[in-house]
């Protein structure tokens, strides 16, 4: 008998603590969707400041870009607050030819340009890549 309660303890608190994480991430998953959400035109509309700034595509056309003062428009972007991680200006070749910020791995060369690409996990941060023409920013997604 205490053999048959203790199964049917196991399997009920095993049941109820499924559930309760079942409820838990649907919470984390909306929150998540409505901190997308709200922050996606903000980051487009940043990028594409970034992307239509006659000082970047200056700069991109330079040249080769080391040992050059990186414009302001780009230093400022990952200063400015925590939510964006780094600044990347990448070549139309696939090549990076710059790097502001925290070096991240290469988002995939068929990432979407003018729009939120796919949540990308590196550490402990939820980041995704907003691209234009010219510029890539990575942004966490809140905490």
């Amino acid at each position: 008998m205490v053999g048959g309660v203790a199964i049917a303890a196991y399997f009920e608190v095993r049941r109820v603590t499924i559930a309760a994480v079942r409820e838990h991430l649907q919470q984390v998953s909306l929150q998540l969707d409505a901190a997308l959400r709200s922050g996606v035109a903000q980051r487009l509309d940043e990028v594409s400041q970034l992307a239509a700034a006659p000082e970047n595509a200056a700069y991109l056309r330079a040249g080769s870009t080391t040992a050059r003062r990186v414009p302001v428009s780009i230093s400022r972007v990952t200063g400015r607050d925590s939510l964006n991680a780094a600044v990347e200006l990448w070549s139309a070749a696939g090549q990076r030819l710059l790097l502001v910020g925290r070096p991240l791995p290469p988002v995939a060369s068929n990432a979407p340009a003018g729009a939120v690409g796919p949540l990308r996990v590196v550490d402990s941060a939820v980041l995704f890549p907003s691209s234009r023409r010219y510029v890539l920013v990575a942004s966490r997604s809140g905490r």
